[in-house]
């Protein structure tokens, strides 16, 4: 598990692309990183989009691509997304979904949506 909530509020990009990651690995504290605006976790191997992603209040750019091991859809969204109703940017390219989730639809601050690569769309 990352160890994020110590010493970090400062931080405003964590780019953990590829760092073979999954789930349990993204700890709840990192909504407690109050300045961070950029987060890439492109390239891991979560089989679902972490809950833990859901609690951020600042405006966010959000890097979900290329995830290794899994075919996300609507049921792998948490479903409690208010958390990101801040969220700028959302990338979801390279990924396996066959529709995209509804759930996207209650972030109205969402300028611009990724999902470039999605070969079953």
């Amino acid at each position: 598990m990352l160890p994020l909530s110590s010493g970090l509020s400062s931080l405003r990009e964590l780019n953990l692309r590829n760092c073979n990651l999954c789930e349990g690995d993204i700890s709840r504290d990192i909504s407690g990183l109050s300045s961070l605006i950029c987060l890439v976790l492109s390239g891991n191997n979560f089989i679902s989009i972490p809950a833990s992603l859901t609690r951020f209040s600042k405006r966010l750019f959000l890097v979900l691509s290329n995830f290794n091991i899994c075919s996300l859809g609507e049921r792998d969204f948490p479903r409690d997304i208010s958390g990101l109703s801040s969220l700028k940017y959302l990338g979801l390219g390279s990924n396996n979904f066959i529709s995209i989730p509804a759930s996207i639809i209650r972030l109205s601050k969402l300028h611009s949506i990724r999902l470039s690569d999605c070969k079953m769309l």
